[in-house]
This record gives C-alpha cells, sequence and structure tokens, in this order.
C-alpha cells in the first residue's frame, strides 16, 4: 500500500509539473511581447498615456506583472524542468523566496487601488481630482515602501540559524514566517484576503450602479458608455486576482489554525502556481484602455478592425444619408468631380447589361 501510494503521488506531482510547465511557456512568451510593446509606446506617448489618471494604477500592474514574468517566473520554470533548485544555496532561496512574496503581492495591492480609483473615477470624479495627492498618489507610495520593507523583516532578517532549505521543493519549501501563526495571519489577511475583498466588493458596486441602474437613469447610462471598457478591464482584473488568491488564503489559513494537512496536495500542485495568471494576462487587461491608435497597431486587432462592415451599420449609414439631404448632395459631387474606377467599371458592366440586343450583337462580332 505505501508504494502504490507513493508511486500515485509520484505521478500526480509529475502531471502537475507537465500541465504549469506547457502552460507557462507560451504564454510567458506572449505576455512579454506585450510587456514590452506597451513600454515601447509608453516612451513614446508618455505625455498622452500619463495625462489620464487611471493610466497610472494600471502602469503599476504592468510593472509589477513584467517583474514576475521577466524576472521570477524563469525560476519556477527552471525547477519545473529540473524539480530542483536552480542554485541549491541559501541566500538564493531567500532571494527567490523574498522576490516571489514582494511581486505577487504587490500586484494584489495594485489591483486593489486600481478598484477604488476606478469608482471614485466614475461615480465621484470631482472628488479624486480634488484629493488626488491623497487619495491617488500617496496610496501609490505606501504600497511601493511598504510590502518590500515588510517582507524584508519577514523573510530576509528572519533568524535562519537552524534552518534546512528543501532543494527538491518549489521555493525551497517557502518562507520560514510561514511557520509563525501571526507572521502568516498577517500576511494571508492584509496582504492577500483584505485587499481581495476590497478589489470584489468595488467592483460589484460599481456593476451594480451602472449595469442594473443604467435602465432608471439617463445619467447612469452616459456613465456607462463613457466608462465600459474600464468597467469591463477591471472586472477582468479582479476575476483574475479572485481566482489567484482567495483559495489561497483558504487553504493557508486552514493549514494553519486547523490540519497540517488540509487540503495539502492542491496546495502544492495547484493553488502554488495560480498567482503568475493575474501577471501573464495582465498585459491583455491593459490593451482595452489604451489609445485608439495605439491599439490598432497591434495585429490581431488591426486584423479584425480590416474585416468588412457590419450589415447594419451599412444600412443605418445609408439611412442617414438618405434622410438629410446635403450629406446626399457632397457625396454625389465628389464622385461626379474624382471619378472613381471601380464606378466606372461597375457603369460599364451595367450598361453593357442593359444595352439593346443590337447593340450587343455586333460587340460580339467585334470580340470574334
Amino acid at each position: 500500500m505505501n508504494n502504490t501510494d507513493d508511486d500515485t503521488e509520484i505521478l500526480q506531482t509529475f502531471a502537475s509539473r507537465l500541465f504549469w510547465l506547457i502552460f507557462f511557456c507560451p504564454f510567458s512568451v506572449i505576455s512579454l511581447f506585450f510587456f514590452y510593446f506597451y513600454f515601447y509606446h509608453i516612451c513614446r506617448h508618455y505625455k498622452v498615456l500619463f495625462r489620464k489618471i487611471n493610466n497610472h494604477t494600471l502602469l503599476c500592474l504592468l510593472i509589477t506583472g513584467y517583474l514576475v514574468v521577466q524576472t521570477e517566473l524563469p525560476m519556477t520554470i527552471g525547477f519545473l524542468i529540473r524539480n530542483r533548485v536552480l542554485i541549491e544555496t541559501k541566500r538564493f532561496c531567500i532571494f527567490w523566496n523574498y522576490w516571489y512574496y514582494v511581486w505577487t503581492t504587490m500586484s494584489i495591492q495594485f489591483t486593489m487601488l486600481t478598484s477604488i480609483n476606478r469608482y471614485l473615477l466614475i461615480f465621484h470624479k470631482a472628488f479624486l481630482m480634488k484629493y488626488k495627492l491623497y487619495c491617488h498618489f500617496l496610496p501609490m507610495i505606501c504600497i511601493w515602501l511598504y510590502l518590500p520593507c515588510l517582507h524584508l523583516y519577514f523573510i530576509v532578517f528572519f533568524p535562519y540559524s537552524n534552518t534546512t532549505f528543501d532543494y527538491s521543493k518549489v521555493w525551497c519549501n517557502g518562507p520560514q514566517f510561514l511557520l509563525v501563526t501571526f507572521y502568516v495571519t498577517w500576511d494571508d489577511l492584509f496582504d492577500t484576503f483584505l485587499p481581495t475583498a476590497i478589489t470584489v466588493l468595488f467592483n460589484l458596486i460599481i456593476i451594480v450602479r451602472v449595469s442594473c441602474l443604467k435602465r432608471l437613469s439617463a445619467n447612469t447610462a452616459s456613465k456607462w458608455r463613457k466608462n465600459r471598457r474600464m468597467i469591463l478591464q477591471l472586472t477582468a482584473i479582479c476575476c483574475s486576482q479572485l481566482i489567484a488568491s482567495l483559495p489561497y488564503c483558504i487553504v493557508t489559513l486552514g493549514e494553519t489554525y486547523g490540519s497540517s494537512t488540509f487540503a495539502l496536495d492542491i496546495y502544492t500542485q495547484v493553488l502554488i502556481y495560480t498567482f503568475y495568471v493575474p501577471s501573464l494576462f495582465s498585459p491583455l487587461f491593459v490593451m482595452v484602455t489604451l489609445p485608439k491608435d495605439i491599439r490598432d497597431k497591434v495585429p490581431v486587432i488591426s486584423k479584425c478592425r480590416k474585416k468588412k462592415p457590419n450589415t447594419l451599420s451599412v444600412l443605418r449609414r445609408l439611412s442617414a444619408v438618405d434622410a438629410n439631404p446635403t450629406i446626399k448632395d457632397q457625396l454625389q459631387s465628389r464622385n461626379t468631380s474624382v471619378p472613381n474606377r471601380t464606378q466606372t467599371a461597375f457603369s460599364k458592366m451595367r450598361s453593357h447589361r442593359t444595352a439593346p440586343e443590337t447593340i450587343l450583337e455586333t460587340q460580339a462580332q467585334k470580340n470574334n
């Protein structure tokens, strides 16, 4: 029985590693392409992009996501390939844990700040613009300073005198502060669970006030039309963070205050890797609120925009032209002044079809 259980555990671990390796490799390449694409256009159009206050927290999300995908995720991919830590030293294990916890938790905090700012921007824009120093810039600075300093104390300066790291497990079996109940509770509640709950709360408030009440109030409907891209983007970011962080918090608190083997297989094979999902998909979410001229330079979007127009839109334009005689006269004068090759070709074809039979017979004899 013990040999059978060990073989099953080895197969499950191998299947989990193979799945995450297949998932991480292509999506990391795609997300890095979009990261560099955004950073290039941010450097070119920084005056236009930074003029809008809603782009500031998105830039912070891009930076944290880029640092996770470019610098931290390759360490995890190397572990999944070798089933061992890349550099089997104590310093590397401490650095790896510190680097992972700082940027993943910072991504959760900036998602919370983005939700709060979007709510204020949609419904209390005057208040946000009046107190943007306290409601916008100061929280961003606090997040940039709070999490690196906190994890310096939790991870780097933690006493590792009698600690042995397990190089056969991801992150060398995790940081040692997870063994202290107070530190685990603080990290899970205040750094992960509470920001996720605030993000969900503000998203629900925005969806209820905009989507459900837009039929009752014309003002709310106009707010929906103006801010629908921001709302859809924020909902996607919120859902990705919710999938990543909420199960992790539940399992970690269950292990701390309940059984030490509470959902251990799910934690070691699935939940520890889900924090990479928001960072991998963050460039796709940011694409929604980019300016149109930058968005059209993405190959997928530019091909979609070059497709044929919808039939309903064409009929609406034709009805608008027929309803306004001035537009119709302008189009007719433009067509008569500048003849188009396709129009002349179609006119010849039409005249050829509607010509009398005698003319058609003479043209056929000439062709023969």
